[in-house]
């Protein structure tokens, strides 16, 4: 609550530069969707057949490192991975008891592909389809890249890679141990010096900017945390730790994926292993 008389808040931790706006508040306003924004009995232009076209050429399209060494990913089946929904999420915590020992490439197969990969098609119109994947997207534009960099997996060589949704596979980007580059970028975090691989996730913009400008930007962080809680869910069923992290060092990040931070940038990261 704040003082009539002087303007100030009566809180004792509630700075006067606390009560200034700020720029996430500005923005927070900004890409607010009103009514005045829409003129009622008009074709909404987001769904004008040029508008659709467009959509549909581009929904879904991702990076492609076909040309760099390639790990297939054969995953554990869904059967495998039944937990009922009251179970998992009753029984949902934050593991970083990591311990120092491999994954094996088929739970990291399983956690990429079940828990960020394609789960069929969806339709988006008269004998049209596109694919679905197994988190929601506005739009269904998917931005996301994902990049796992593998640091102890069984028959998987330590390097950063890229996630393949289409073809269910990782491109080696290059090989080598980055274990201390990665502690270095997470601040020195004591888990890196266990966990088996780190889950990067990025976003490039334009593939949402395009139909949806500033708005966008809030729905490409609200899909990062979609995927990485799909990430969490599948590591829970597969009896390992996953832990998302959010206290990293951008440029560093980006650096090590190679990604320029401004039409591709890092949003959300996860980092997993096995628990004791």
């Amino acid at each position: 609550m704040s003082n009539p008389q002087n303007g100030t808040s009566r809180y004792w931790f509630v700075e006067p530069s606390d009560l200034e706006t700020r720029l996430s508040q500005d923005y927070h306003e900004a890409t607010k969707t009103s009514e005045f924004l829409f003129s009622f009995g008009v074709e909404d232009p987001k769904r004008t057949p040029v508008m659709m076209e467009i959509i549909n050429s581009v929904a879904g399209k991702s990076k492609s490192y076909s040309y760099f060494p390639r790990v297939d990913l054969v995953p554990k089946s869904w059967d495998s991975l039944s937990m009922s929904v009251g179970q998992m999420i009753k029984d949902r915590r934050t593991h970083r008891e990591i311990v120092d020992k491999s994954m094996s490439i088929e739970d990291l197969s399983t956690l990429l592909v079940r828990g960020a990969g394609l789960n069929g098609c969806i339709s988006v119109g008269e004998k049209l389809t596109r694919d679905g994947r197994t988190y929601p997207s506005g739009g269904g534009l998917y931005p996301l890249e994902v990049y796992p960099i593998v640091l102890n997996v069984t028959g998987v060589d330590p390097g950063v890679y890229h996630f393949d949704v289409r073809n269910q596979c990782i491109n080696l980007l290059y090989g080598g141990d980055v274990r201390e580059k990665v502690k270095d970028a997470y601040l020195g975090e004591k888990m890196l010096d266990s966990v088996a691989v780190c889950f990067l996730v990025t976003a490039i913009f334009k593939r949402t900017s395009f139909k949806y400008g500033e708005r966008s930007y809030r729905l490409v962080n609200i899909e990062a945390g979609h995927l990485v809680q799909n990430v969490l869910c599948v590591g829970q069923a597969l009896g390992l730790s996953i832990v998302p992290v959010n206290g990293f060092f951008d440029r560093r990040l980006e650096k090590l994926i190679n990604v320029d931070g401004v039409e591709e940038s890092i949003l959300y990261t996860a980092i997993g292993g096995c628990l004791k």
